[in-house]
């Protein structure tokens, strides 16, 4: 009975291991791409001129950059 329980702790253990290795592999390929595409910094300017409603780029986020 006792060793029922030790290999339900590994297995738990070994599962955790394998999704956290797993998350981290998804997120440098992830990082990788997004690293290569080089998109990053378009994406974000674009959501800032949607959430300030700002289209242009010439209002309020042009204030936001200039802004120490």
């Amino acid at each position: 009975m006792r060793q029922f329980h030790f290999a339900l702790l590994d297995l738990a253990v070994g599962l955790g291991f394998v999704y956290l290795l797993l998350s981290l592999l998804c997120t440098a390929v992830s990082e990788l791409v997004e690293g290569w595409c080089k998109k990053r910094a378009s994406d974000l300017e674009r959501g800032l001129r949607e959430l300030l409603k700002d289209p242009d780029g010439a209002g309020l986020v042009a204030q936001l950059y200039d802004h120490p």
